[in-house]
């Protein structure tokens, strides 16, 4: 049977801590992978996506920690089929690093998209903007957040998100600057 490839947008972790929409990801992931191997598709395999982008998470990448919680949930996945990209910061950064490195496990296979409802939209549209590739609906499955129970800081992100492309850069420098300009004054 096709092979199966299962990609997990990280949140923000606090070390090896996700938190509850980052685990419901992870459940989501754990599911899929379930559901896939059940139906007997060979292989399939998990990608954690995101580094270090805050303080609170003392060095510990979001991918790093969703593969421990991934592992943790069922151990009969081998760890070899959960594959962290370890650098990207942005959502935009998210979709690049996992066409440079992961292209093999997407081309000739099933390829599954495990985020947040209201998050859905952002990862749409940049990977139809970085790559001209427009994901269908169906290849997402939505957990946690819907867009309708989003907060007003979400909804805000992820229209910056989808309509200026470079504003997770600019948004990064600014908060950037923010913390310096903040430990100057203490």
């Amino acid at each position: 049977m096709q092979g199966v490839t299962i990609v997990v947008f990280g949140e923000l972790n606090s070390r090896r801590i996700l938190t509850a929409e980052c685990y419901r990801r992870v459940l989501g992931a754990v599911e899929l992978f379930n559901s896939y191997t059940q139906g007997g598709y060979a292989p399939v395999d998990i990608i954690c996506l995101g580094g270090v982008f805050a303080e609170k998470q003392k060095g510990f990448a979001v991918s790093s920690a969703m593969r421990t919680r991934i592992l943790f949930e069922n151990p009969s996945i081998p760890p070899s089929a959960v594959k962290v990209e370890m650098v990207s910061v942005t959502t935009a950064e998210n979709i690049e690093e996992l066409h440079r490195n992961f292209s093999e496990f997407l081309n000739d296979r099933i390829v599954m998209y495990v985020t947040s409802g209201y998050h859905v939209p952002r990862v749409r549209w940049l990977t139809w903007w970085m790559f001209g590739q427009w994901l269908p609906k169906s290849a997402f499955l939505r957990v946690g957040t819907t867009w309708q129970e989003a907060t007003v800081t979400q909804k805000l992100t992820e229209l910056i998100g989808i309509f200026f492309p470079l504003s997770d850069v600019i948004i990064r420098k600014l908060r950037k600057h923010r913390a310096l300009s903040q430990n100057h004054w203490e």
